[in-house]
């Protein structure tokens, strides 16, 4: 949510299967701020994408 607010998020991946209530206000903001957002992963894919071992139900592609 920080990288969105800043202007830092390249793009924002989003789970799925996540909880709407966590996802929801995030895609809001992205939207707000003009930031591509995808919800086409689950967590436990998203978390294997990042390479953690650990579901993620939010994963933002930083600038730079």
């Amino acid at each position: 949510r920080r990288a969105v607010m800043q202007g830092a998020a390249r793009a924002v991946y989003l789970a799925s299967d996540a909880d709407p209530r966590l996802t929801e206000p995030l895609r809001e903001l992205c939207r707000a701020q003009d930031v591509p957002c995808d919800g086409s992963m689950t967590l436990q894919q998203l978390g294997r994408a990042c390479g953690i071992a650990v579901p993620a139900a939010a994963v933002a592609v930083l600038n730079g």
